[in-house]
C-alpha cells in the first residue's frame, strides 16, 4: 500500500490538501499586502508610521505649534525646533553653557540658569547648535535642535519641554 493511499484511507488527504492550499492562498494575501502598504511597516518605526497613518496639512489647517517657556520663546519646523532668548548687553559665547541630551536640554549664561528641563520628544543632540545674533542691547542667543524623528501636521510637538509634576 502507498503513501497516499494510507493517507485517504485515514481520512487524512483531504484536511491535508486544505491546509497546504490555504497557508499558500494566505501567504500570498500577506506578501502582498505588505508591498507598498502603511500599515506593513516594522515596528522599529511607530513614530513614523503613526505620522504616516494621521497623514499631512498645511500650518494652517494643522497648527504651527511654538510658545514660550522659561523666558525663551520657541517656535519649529518638521526638522527642527529654534529657540531664542534675549542676551544682555556684555554676554559673550564663552559665558553660555549649552548642553542638549536626546531627552533633555540645560542651557545657562554666566552661570545663571536660563533654561533647564526634558525635551517633549528626542532631538539628534550631536547636530544641536547655537549661536548670538544681533548688536548690542538687542542681542538673543539661538539654539537649533534637530528632531530625532521629523514631524508633520498634527504630530508637532506641543510643547518645549515636558510640564513638570507636581
Amino acid at each position: 500500500m502507498s503513501m497516499s493511499s494510507a493517507w485517504h484511507d485515514a481520512g487524512l488527504l483531504a484536511p491535508t490538501v486544505l491546509t497546504v492550499v490555504g497557508a499558500t492562498a494566505l501567504s500570498y494575501l500577506l506578501s502582498w499586502r505588505s508591498a507598498g502598504s502603511a500599515t506593513a511597516r516594522s515596528a522599529a518605526e511607530p513614530a513614523r508610521y503613526f505620522q504616516d497613518v494621521v497623514g499631512s496639512g498645511t500650518a494652517e489647517e494643522l497648527g504651527r505649534r511654538s510658545g514660550s517657556v522659561q523666558g525663551c520663546e520657541w517656535t519649529q519646523t518638521s526638522a527642527e525646533v529654534e529657540v531664542t532668548a534675549p542676551l544682555a548687553e556684555g554676554v559673550r559665547a564663552k559665558d553660555i553653557e549649552c548642553r542638549a541630551l536626546p531627552s533633555s536640554i540645560r542651557v545657562a549664561v554666566s552661570g545663571a540658569m536660563l533654561l533647564q528641563g526634558t525635551l517633549f520628544r528626542k532631538v539628534d543632540d550631536t547636530s544641536t547648535d547655537w549661536v548670538i545674533e544681533g548688536k548690542g542691547g538687542s542681542r538673543e542667543l539661538k539654539i537649533t535642535l534637530t528632531k530625532a524623528v521629523a514631524t508633520k501636521g498634527g504630530q508637532h510637538w506641543t510643547s518645549l519641554l515636558v510640564p513638570e509634576q507636581s
